[in-house]
């Protein structure tokens, strides 16, 4: 996907890219302009979780979101399990599990990422630089980050 020109472009369909494919670039005009939309939580037949991730794989000036509620469970927004991926000027929107970087050699710089419950979940070694990192409030424990090490 690369966007120009200033419009809005919100996409809601699941994409798939072949696992095979490496060095794949999603580059929007603005993260509030370019937003990949979802609903798929833990629950459901083809949940984020069951997505693969792909190698040398960089994201900019988009916005990732699940945007399925508190009720349903783990919807992460991005789910990035691969080796040498960066993401820059991206937003991630969620409730649980909004990201969840899963390997080693992940970056993120000027990132927002926003939602309550564990909506940073890292199993790996990632760096974030620059990023803001907020709570929503739902009138639940919030709990930013967890790892399964």
């Amino acid at each position: 996907m690369a966007l120009t020109g200033n419009r809005l472009a919100i996409n809601r369909e699941i994409n798939e890219v072949p696992s095979e494919k490496t060095f794949i670039a999603l580059i929007g005009d603005d993260a509030s302009t370019t937003i990949i939309v979802n609903n798929q939580s833990n629950g459901t037949r083809s949940s984020t979780a069951s997505s693969a991730t792909l190698k040398n794989f960089m994201a900019q000036f988009l916005t990732s979101q699940n945007s399925a509620g508190p009720n349903e469970g783990q919807a992460i927004a991005v789910l990035d399990q691969a080796k040498h991926t960066a993401y820059y000027k991206c937003v991630f929107l969620g409730y649980q599990d909004t990201l969840y970087a899963g390997s080693i050699s992940q970056f993120f710089k000027e990132c927002d990422i926003y939602r309550t419950v564990d909506f940073v979940f890292v199993n790996g070694l990632v760096v974030f630089q620059d990023c803001n990192i907020c709570a929503q409030l739902f009138d639940v424990q919030i709990t930013v980050t967890a790892q399964l090490k």
